[in-house]
């Protein structure tokens, strides 16, 4: 796995073990963030359910202002220290280790609102009973409406066969895309007085 684009372009990252992490091929986040383009540039950025960090690293080779990562398992986590180290990325980066969840439910969790989320759950929950209620329920938490700036875009990574989010009242989907197993959810905001922050990037 190696940076794609940006100043960091053709780095490899810190190699992993096992089923657990399931970062995008290296294809595909090409893909992703060619259709992305020039959002990237000076936008601040969140990672959720980041695993070694491949996306907010992408978005920060390729211009982004900041990332904050958020990762809950010890040894994704480990890998994603270890990915910030190598590219010398630490002042740009702000890792946080813990649940996603409780992460974005907190009464302040950011200063600022971002432009671009990524969120990334593991498999296991996408499929489990449980794991579905939870993401269902965090797309209907103002709380996590206010992270992403009213222009903002939240891509949701799922996999082919897991079951749908349902996104409630606060974003609505405005594109689709398919990589082999892996599927692309692009989401705005739905327009309300819960947006907050400064304006777009550029």
């Amino acid at each position: 796995m190696r940076i794609i684009g940006g100043r960091f372009r053709g780095t490899r990252l810190a190699p992993f073990r096992g089923k657990t992490i399931r970062p995008l091929l290296d294809a595909t986040r090409e893909s992703v963030f060619n259709i992305l383009a020039d959002q990237v540039e000076q936008a601040r950025v969140l990672d959720l359910f980041c695993g070694t960090g491949s996306f907010g690293l992408e978005a920060i080779s390729r211009g982004a202002e900041s990332c904050v990562f958020v990762e809950g398992g010890s040894y994704a986590f480990s890998i994603l220290k270890a990915n910030v180290e190598k590219l010398g990325v630490s002042n740009e980066a702000s890792l946080v280790r813990g649940d996603v969840f409780g992460y974005f439910k907190r009464d302040e969790p950011l200063r600022e609102a971002v432009h671009l989320i990524f969120m990334d759950p593991p498999y296991k929950m996408l499929v489990s009973a449980e794991g579905q209620k939870k993401l269902s329920t965090s797309f209907q938490h103002p709380s996590f409406r206010r992270l992403l700036h009213p222009d903002g875009l939240l891509l949701l990574h799922l996999e082919e066969g897991a079951p749908g989010v349902q996104l409630g009242s606060l974003f609505r989907q405005v594109d689709e895309r398919k990589y082999g197993r892996s599927i692309l959810h692009f989401l705005r905001p739905i327009p309300s007085d819960l947006g907050a922050g400064q304006g777009p990037p550029g």
